[in-house]
């Protein structure tokens, strides 16, 4: 993203090694790629679809959402997810239609940022008055 965009703390996540994928994978996580959307932008792809390393845009999304976390972690998983599309459309799509699949991922940022918050493993942690936040996996 860039810009005069505050750096999130979380910025210092890294790619996770094969060693941490395999390990996530034997622990029950499954990539299923672009969730409600095509696997690729215009002839690009952003998704393996499955488990294989290194994943691409949106299984790595797939992976920073299912490791959890609070909601700084999920902007971070959401910016990375934006910015690493970008990443490949610049280096892997067609000149000429670079414009509208730029387009397209921004399209695919503003609605993991509009409904993630329905797939985010949201960690649980005590507030100051002792109260514990409510996971997606609770009860409403």
């Amino acid at each position: 993203m860039g810009g005069g965009r505050e750096k999130l703390k979380s910025e210092v996540k890294s790619f996770p090694t094969q060693d941490e994928w395999n390990a996530a994978t034997q622990a029950g996580f499954k990539s299923n790629g672009a969730t409600m959307a095509p696997d690729s932008i215009y002839l690009t792809n952003i998704a393996n679809g499955d488990n294989r390393y290194p994943p691409k845009p949106a299984d790595l999304h797939d992976y920073r959402y299912w490791m959890g976390g609070d909601e700084e972690d999920r902007q971070f998983a959401d910016h990375e997810f934006f910015d690493y599309m970008l990443n490949i459309i610049e280096q892997k799509s067609w000149r000429m239609i670079r414009p509208l699949a730029r387009r397209r991922a921004l399209k695919y940022y503003e609605a993991v940022r509009l409904l993630g918050y329905k797939f985010f493993r949201y960690k649980e942690k005590a507030s100051d008055s002792g109260d514990e936040h409510r996971t997606n996996s609770s009860t409403e």
